[in-house]
C-alpha cells in the first residue's frame, strides 16, 4: 500500500510532466505558426511586382480578350458587366447569386453573337501567380480584378448550400461558400 505523502510527490511529478509537455508543445506550435505567416507576410503585391512587366503566359486579342497559352483557354479581361475599352475596364460589376451566375453566361450567350462560359476550379487557379498576391492575379492582363471571391462552374461537393469561388486576394478556392452570396464573375470564351 503507497502512503499518501508518496501518492502526492507522482501527482507533483505528473503535474511538472504535463506543465512542460504543453509549454515545450505551446513553443512549437508558436514557432511553426509564425513560419507559416513570415513566409506569407513576405508575398508582395501583384500589382507592384508585375507592373510593366511582359506575361509572356498570355496572348492578348482584341475585345479585351486573353489566351492563356498554356490552357488555351481565351478569358474576357474584366469582370461580368464591364467593358474593356483602350486598356481598361469599366462600368459596374455585376454580381450574382450561385444560382443567377450558373444561368448568366447563357444569357449573356443568347444576347451577344459570342459564346460564354464560368470557368472551372482548376482553369481559374491556372491564372494564379504564385509570387504575389492581392490580387494573385496580373493586372496588367486582368485590369478589372478585384479583391473579392469569384464563382466558378465547380459543383460543390460538400452540400447543396454552397458553390465554389475564388478569392483573388491569394488565389484560393473554397467550396464552402454559400449560394445566397453575392460575387462577380470572370468569363471564359467557349
Amino acid at each position: 500500500m503507497e502512503s499518501k505523502g508518496s501518492g502526492q510527490l507522482k501527482k507533483r511529478k505528473n503535474g511538472r510532466l504535463a506543465v512542460t509537455f504543453l509549454i515545450i508543445i505551446a513553443i512549437l506550435v508558436g514557432y511553426l505558426w509564425r513560419q507559416d505567416f513570415d513566409n506569407y507576410r513576405e508575398l508582395p503585391n501583384c500589382e507592384n511586382l508585375l507592373e510593366g512587366k511582359v506575361n509572356k503566359n498570355f496572348s492578348i486579342e482584341t475585345n479585351g480578350i486573353a489566351k492563356h497559352k498554356t490552357t488555351g483557354l481565351k478569358w474576357y479581361r474584366c469582370n461580368a458587366g464591364q467593358r474593356f475599352n483602350e486598356g481598361k475596364c469599366t462600368g459596374k460589376i455585376l454580381v450574382f447569386n450561385w444560382t443567377e451566375a450558373m444561368k448568366f453566361p447563357s444569357e449573356l450567350s443568347k444576347n451577344s453573337s459570342v459564346t460564354w462560359r464560368l470557368p472551372t476550379n482548376d482553369e481559374i487557379q491556372s491564372l494564379k501567380e504564385e509570387k504575389c498576391r492581392n490580387p494573385a492575379l496580373d493586372k496588367t492582363i486582368f485590369p478589372g480584378i478585384e479583391v473579392a471571391n469569384y464563382w466558378t462552374a465547380t459543383v460543390s461537393r460538400r452540400g447543396a448550400l454552397f458553390g465554389c469561388s475564388f478569392y483573388s486576394y491569394e488565389g484560393r478556392i473554397s467550396c464552402l461558400m454559400r449560394k445566397e452570396k453575392y460575387h462577380p464573375l470572370m468569363l471564359i470564351l467557349k
